[in-house]
């Protein structure tokens, strides 16, 4: 069953991110990183803003909510979230951002708002965390 739910996660996301940009449709930016080179560590999601699009590894709790999160990041998790873990991902963040009014589109099941995401560096949508604690 949780299989499913990141497939039909990873599908709305797709297919938000396919949608034309304007004031009434979703933003997703995307933009390949100048520094795939170099890894940015980080352990608060106080500066994600100035992070989109670049290559990061994010470190901390994983969230024991419907999508696992690290540090308000979106992340691959198929592990037991009612137990608490330390874990630690890398990619390439992704802001969406879902406007109160979206004629036409469905929104994802969160609502309006900003999300970020963690695209792997190696193809797949969302990046794997690796847990540090068990």
């Amino acid at each position: 069953m949780k299989k499913y739910k990141y497939l039909f996660i990873a599908s709305l996301f797709f297919i938000i991110s396919c949608q034309s940009v304007d004031k009434n449709k979703v933003e997703s930016k995307t933009v390949e990183s100048e520094k795939v080179g170099k890894t940015i560590m980080l352990t608060s999601k106080a500066d994600l803003e100035a992070y989109v699009g670049q290559k990061i590894t994010i470190m901390g709790k994983i969230s024991n909510t419907k999508s696992p999160q690290i540090l308000g990041v979106d992340i691959d998790y198929n592990g037991d979230t009612s137990i608490p873990k330390t874990g630690k991902a890398t990619g390439i963040l992704v802001k969406t951002i879902v406007p109160k009014d979206t004629s036409g589109i469905q929104k994802a099941s969160r609502g309006a708002g900003t999300f970020y995401h963690l695209q792997s560096l190696d193809g797949d949508f969302i990046a794997k965390v690796e847990i540090i604690n068990p």
